[in-house]
């Protein structure tokens, strides 16, 4: 019971929230179809990507302010650590799954009347199952939210300059040493095998068809791994004053 009210008072209050993002968002998009449209007279060669990217970046902010904001309140009204978890992770899924379904749905909508490119469509093209597209964008939201909330436990587990210093040295190996050495050392066979192994992941085959299935369970056992990471690290996690 405690679990389910917990649920219930983190998404109401982070409801509150999304709609002004909806809001604000689809607000910015509309007028932008409507200068095109005063501008071009039609919208077919308007062209508006990047909702999905604003949506994982509020999810990031979500999850990384869920356990600033909610971790003090609910351990002071006796909440356990593996309750306030669950219920975390069960906002996590309820938050992304209505966005999901959100975002399909006036992708669908978009895509008919204008321009627009969705994130999936721009990966994978189109003609694609509406449901897929939801499945697979509810699980990267889900990872989004999830990810940022489990960087935030070990950031306020070991110190945030120290997690900074890690952060900062992570990204110069990513966006620094990761291109030296796939364009100076790294053999081209090699590199061009790496490749291949990414568009695997993301579910292309060698002979051009795409399998949904794996990119999803894929990201389906990261969620599980980042869930198991969070518990570790939470239930160590002191309430700090």
């Amino acid at each position: 019971m405690k679990i389910k009210t917990m649920i219930k008072f983190e998404c109401v209050t982070t409801l509150k929230s999304l709609a002004i993002f909806y809001a604000v968002l689809y607000g910015i998009i509309l007028f932008g179809y409507f200068i095109a449209w005063m501008i071009q007279g039609h919208l077919g060669g308007s062209v508006f990507s990047g909702t999905e990217m604003a949506c994982m970046i509020y999810l990031g902010i979500l999850g990384s302010l869920g356990f600033n904001e909610d971790f003090k309140f609910f351990m002071q009204n006796g909440f356990t650590r593996k309750s306030i978890l669950i219920g975390t992770l069960g906002m996590f899924t309820l938050i992304s799954l209505l966005m999901a379904i959100v975002d399909t749905c006036m992708a669908a909508l978009l895509v008919r009347f204008t321009g627009f490119a969705p994130l999936f469509n721009q990966i994978y093209g189109v003609g694609h199952s509406i449901m897929i597209q939801f499945i697979w964008l509810f699980c990267f939201y889900f990872l989004v939210s999830s990810l940022m909330y489990l960087l935030n436990l070990i950031s306020n587990k070991i110190g945030k300059k120290i997690f900074y210093f890690i952060l900062i040295v992570l990204g110069l190996i990513l966006f620094v040493m990761v291109p030296l050495l796939f364009n100076l050392v790294l053999p081209r066979e090699l590199v061009m095998n790496i490749i291949d192994g990414v568009l695997r992941i993301i579910g292309y085959r060698n002979d051009g068809t795409i399998q949904f299935l794996f990119p999803i369970l894929t990201v389906f056992a990261v969620n599980v791994i980042i869930a198991l990471s969070s518990y570790c690290v939470i239930k160590k996690t002191e309430l700090k004053v």
